[in-house]
């Protein structure tokens, strides 16, 4: 069965390891909660204190933004980590581990809620689907840079991990109230057709 403890404990484990493979990464606390700040800003602060579900959510939400603002940096830096095979499929590997522990936490208190009420808002579940969605496009971005996977064992390993995260995660694209209000406001719209893709999930941060 699961266990909160347990995911937690994985938690701690895959942040410091994280941490310690993406070294060069300043402020590392600073980005994680700059980003979390963000995408909970429409949350109701005041039901968090003393509610179990809403203390494994911000836990969930940690461990999401944690395996974000890793991949992140992979993508950004993926010239150099792409150059030395073992090291980039350690990064992925761990920062995908924070993102699976987040998705099960979230995932497993809801379907441990035995009354009828939902236990998320509309807001909270719209922040959990944003950051998965992020970790999705920021996957596939970085199985680009995964050339020549037959010749190197390291880089297939890589790969084919980001593709079963990618699966894990539960395809979360568009399944947000927000997803779906933007694609409402644009259908029937030429807006959409010269919309430049967003090759940065953080873009919208720097206007906050």
């Amino acid at each position: 069965g699961f266990s909160l403890e347990i995911a937690l404990m994985k938690l701690n484990f895959a942040t410091q390891a994280l941490q310690k493979c993406l070294g060069e990464i300043s402020d590392w606390e600073g980005n994680v909660r700059e980003r979390t700040n963000f995408l909970c800003k429409d949350w109701d602060k005041d039901n968090a204190n003393g509610n179990p579900a809403k203390q494994a959510l911000q836990n969930a939400m940690h461990a999401l933004v944690t395996a974000e603002v890793g991949f992140l940096w992979i993508d950004e830096e993926s010239e150099s980590f792409v150059g030395n095979h073992p090291h980039f499929l350690a990064a992925v590997s761990i920062a995908g581990e924070c993102a699976l522990v987040g998705a099960c936490i979230y995932w497993c208190t809801q379907s441990c809620n035995e009354t009828e009420e939902p236990i998320y808002t509309t807001e909270e579940k719209d922040a959990v689907h944003e950051c998965m969605s992020n970790i999705e496009d920021l996957c596939d971005g970085i199985k680009k840079e995964c050339r020549a996977v037959i010749a190197y064992p390291h880089l297939r390993r890589t790969k084919e991990y980001l593709t079963r995260l990618s699966k894990s995660l539960g395809g979360t694209k568009g399944k947000s109230s927000l997803d779906k209000r933007q694609k409402r406001r644009e259908q029937g719209s030429l807006d959409s057709y010269f919309r430049p893709s967003m090759s940065d999930p953080f873009t919208e941060t720097q206007d906050s």
